[in-house]
């Protein structure tokens, strides 16, 4: 609608923003209730989705990435395998606090030169070196 479009009742005062949006609410009602349902649709998958996959205390929470598990994607169909590497320690970000065995795992890397901070920064947890991907046979 234009501003020169100014919809007026029937003794040509023009008619309220709170009308006019009411009108409007009216006329396209099923479509809002459409689009508000798939909002919430895909707002619930997503946080079921999001919802089993990390724990607050726990420091060996690994996301799964694709094609890093053969058993559940058989062939590589999925996401593309990867090959198994190694993978330094590293801070990695979480919502929650380290476990002590992560803080003493940082403290070693501390004292090896490995980190320059003597303490693990908030929100962060030390992963150990560990081996990712797997051997495609």
């Amino acid at each position: 609608m234009r501003v020169t479009d100014i919809e007026t009742t029937e003794d040509d005062h023009p008619r309220s923003a709170t009308a006019a949006v009411r009108g409007f609410v009216k006329k396209h009602q099923k479509v809002i209730a459409g689009a508000v349902t798939v909002v919430t649709v895909i707002t619930a998958g997503l946080l079921l989705h999001a919802g089993g996959q990390h724990d607050d205390d726990d420091e060996e929470f690994d996301a799964p990435s694709p094609g890093s598990d053969p058993e559940s994607e058989p062939d590589g169909q999925q996401g593309q395998p990867r090959s198994a590497h190694p993978v330094k320690g590293h801070l990695m970000r979480i919502s929650g606090r380290p476990s002590e065995r992560a803080r003493a795992n940082y403290a070693d890397a501390y004292a090896a030169g490995l980190v320059e901070s003597e303490e693990i920064p908030p929100g962060h947890t030390w992963r150990d070196d560990c081996e990712r991907g797997y051997d495609a046979a």
